[in-house]
């Protein structure tokens, strides 16, 4: 047996290191919270609705309008129809040389005016050049 004197080499054997249990949250990442119900705001909301009724007013009405579409009335234009001129059954006066002498300026006057040319440059306004001192 051993002596109490007698000293026995000491080996040393590579304790294992113990794992320690890690306290709760010091290195572990938090879970995520629990998602809260997401609150649409009340103006959102209200500019859905506003936007909704819009459309389905729009498409009413184009609805209704389609419905209600009568074809188009077509107005004739009336054609000018040509009047025969009355035979004038001729008075006392119409043998008098004055009537008749009104009676041929008055035909006179109206071939003039039929044969009057419109577009004639001598009517065009002339051009005003006036030194007015600004340019």
């Amino acid at each position: 047996m051993d002596t109490p004197n007698q000293t026995q080499p000491v080996t040393q054997q590579p304790s294992p290191v113990p794992i320690e249990a890690s306290a709760p949250g010091a290195n572990v990442v938090p879970p995520m919270p629990a998602p809260s119900n997401p609150r649409i705001k009340p103006e959102i909301i209200t500019a859905i609705v506003v936007i909704l009724l819009g459309a389905l007013f729009l498409i009413a009405n184009r609805f209704l309008s389609f419905q209600n579409s009568k074809p188009p009335v077509v107005i004739e234009k009336p054609t000018p129809t040509p009047t025969p001129t009355p035979t004038r059954l001729p008075s006392a006066l119409a043998t008098q040389s004055a009537f008749l002498k009104l009676e041929a300026n008055g035909a006179s006057l109206s071939a003039s005016i039929n044969n009057y040319v419109v577009d004639d440059p001598s009517l065009s306004p002339p051009v005003l050049e006036l030194p007015l001192g600004f340019l």
